[in-house]
């Protein structure tokens, strides 16, 4: 779109700093971590509130407020069901003009492999694309609405032994294809 050249780099962690490997005893059912403010966060969020669930929120904006990288781990590890949103976090610093349809844009971050190295459950806002890092309905779990959210927190919640196994293949994944010894050893 503005004619430059990219070179595109796979995402690679030390997965040292992950708790993926170690024993889970869930005992927070549904979390995320991150800016409420930004894009569509916030509306989701309060959707769910409104539907009776009460997702514990950490960082900017939130009552649980920002937290380190140990805690977010460690959350991630915690919870049965992690929340993740792909919306253009910020489209006043996107490089193009803003308009209407920077809103419908998805983009990648690197919470969708933190979540699963982190040995958690990770359903995320869908994205184009995402099969290039997890396979869905395998190794992650997605969402198209907030009707479908909620559909999809509820389902997972009753599911356990599936939403486990979905956790421990996007784990293994992970540790397989994004391990930073992998990438650049």
């Amino acid at each position: 779109l503005l004619d430059i050249k990219v070179m595109h780099f796979n995402d690679y962690f030390n997965t040292v700093c992950y708790k993926g490997g170690e024993p889970r005893n869930p005992d927070i059912e549904v979390s995320f971590v991150g800016n409420i403010g930004q894009a569509n966060r916030r509306q989701y969020l309060d959707f769910l509130g409104q539907e009776g669930l009460d997702p514990e929120v950490y960082g900017l904006g939130t009552k649980n407020g920002v937290v380190s990288f140990d805690k977010m781990v460690d959350v991630w590890h915690r919870s049965k069901i992690n929340l993740h949103f792909t919306s253009l976090s910020s489209p006043n610093s996107f490089i193009l003009n803003h308009s209407l349809i920077n809103q419908r844009i998805k983009q990648y971050k690197g919470r969708i492999l933190e979540v699963p190295l982190s040995g958690g459950f990770l359903l995320t806002e869908y994205m184009p694309d995402l099969d290039r890092f997890l396979k869905v309905g395998e190794e992650c779990a997605v969402f198209y609405s907030k009707e479908d959210l909620l559909e999809k927190i509820k389902y997972y919640l009753e599911h356990d032994e599936e939403r486990e196994r979905i956790a421990k293949n996007g784990y293994e994944r992970g540790m397989r294809d994004y391990d930073f010894r992998s990438g650049v050893g």
